[in-house]
This record gives structure tokens, sequence and C-alpha cells, in this order.
């Protein structure tokens, strides 16, 4: 059983250990950790590390394990239960454990839900950005779609994180024919040249599509808060590369 890290990043203060420790100062247990479902996971472009995301107000402490067999992965995602007493804003935390060994072409499954298989992306999938707006930098990378709290449409992506002080800009890549929820809206976005492609236009954003080496199609989403010029984010697209390959981790199964 491998017991996993956690990064947090966002705006709230990290109250978990306050909860805890208030706990045991009052002669209480501390909260019990519930099971949780298992959302798409990063795989890392070593193909060892997992990493799952939560993203919303206040959260607490978890753990992420693996347990590992010759055919498959169980994850098993525990947290703590939300409470309405507690002080911060939204945030986002990743949680992430590194296997004993590649994942290979072992099955991913999620020890809750009866062991349901688990969707992942692969981060080998993901750009790198060698031009960015001034005053942006990388900040992280984390499953799953973010920027808007939608996941309907971007249930298998991966999205990276760029920001300015307050502005934020994110790439959103998903394998599949998709675009976010209702955006950019298909009859009014204008077309324009993005990364060599056709990319429809929408506030603040670019979206277009293309396919890996590996003939993987991706759907892709940059989008910026506050907007920025379409000019600028075109920039950004146009000189994304493709990111370290990493063998035959680089092809998704």
């Amino acid at each position: 059983m491998r017991v996993g890290t956690v990064v947090r990043v966002g705006v709230a203060a990290v109250v978990s250990a306050v909860v805890i420790g208030l706990a045991t100062a009052l002669g209480g247990p501390p909260p019990e950790l519930l099971g949780t479902p298992v959302g798409v996971t990063l795989l890392a472009r070593d193909g060892r590390t997992l990493g799952v995301a939560q993203s919303g107000e206040c959260l607490g402490a978890g753990e992420l394990r693996a347990r590992e067999t010759g055919t498959a992965v169980v994850l098993d995602f525990r947290t703590l239960p939300p409470t309405p007493h507690c002080v911060g804003g939204a945030q986002l935390t990743v949680w992430s454990v590194r296997l004993t060994r590649p994942l290979g072409g072992r099955t991913l499954l999620d020890a809750t839900g009866g062991s349901r298989q688990v969707p992942y992306f692969r981060a080998t999938d993901l750009p790198v950005a060698d031009v960015l707006p001034p005053g942006f930098h990388h900040a992280y990378d984390a499953p799953g779609y973010l920027g808007t709290g939608s996941s309907g449409q971007w249930d298998v992506a991966a999205s990276e994180l760029f920001d300015a002080g307050s502005a934020r800009l994110w790439l959103t890549v998903e394998y599949g024919r998709h675009w976010p929820d209702g955006w950019p809206p298909a009859t009014t976005g204008a077309l324009v040249a993005a990364h060599g492609r056709l990319a429809r236009t929408g506030p603040g954003g670019l979206a277009w599509q293309e396919r890996t080496g590996c003939g993987v199609l991706l759907s892709f989403a940059l989008l910026a808060d506050p907007p920025l010029p379409t000019a600028e984010l075109q920039a950004v697209a146009d000189h994304l590369r493709p990111g370290p390959p990493a063998g035959a981790q680089n092809c998704k199964p």
C-alpha cells in the first residue's frame, strides 16, 4: 500500500490541521476520513505518479493510497467530510501517490463504488508553453477541467495553470472531440488561426482540436481571466510544443 502526498494551491487557508487540532484539544477524536470517489486522474510523465484533485470551499485533510497488483492499481481516496464551520475561500487540492513501478498496461480502479475503472489523462499529452503573456508563469498542472467549474464534457482532461498575480490563464486539453459546456457559441465565435489549426474564439479564449503523433484526437481550450486579446492567446497557442516523450507512455491505450 502506497500513501500519497498533497499539494494545495489557492487563496484559502489550510483548515484541516486546525479542525483536527481543535478536536484533539477538546478531548475528542479527530474527524474520520471518508471514502471519496476518484474523478479523472493525471498520470505524470514518469508513468508512476498519479494525481487526483478537489476544488471547492475550505477543503480539509485526506490521503490517497494505491494498492498494486500485476494487472491493476486500486486507488483509495479518503477525505474529511464537508463542514459548514470553516474559514477560507475557494481552493484546489491536488493529491498524488507514487507507484512502485510504471502503471503501464495495468487497469486503474477506484476502491469506492465497486472498484470502478478510473479514467486518466497522460501528462505526456500536455504541451509546453514556450511563450506566455508578460508577467505570466507556469503555476501547476492538475487533472480535470479548471477555470469555470464545469466538468460535464471535460472529464478525461488535464489543465495547466499560468498566473500573473490575480490574473489566470488556463490551458485545458481533453481526449476526444469536445468543447467546454456552451463555450464558445458555435454560431457566433469567429474563426482564427492557432497552432496551425482553425480555432473558435469566445470571451477571453480560444478552442481548437488536433491529433498527437499517436493519432489521438485532442481538444484544446485556452481561457483567460480577465480576458486577454485574441492576438496574445494566438501567440501562446502558436508556440506550444510537445512535452518530453516517454516512449510507449506517450500513447493512450
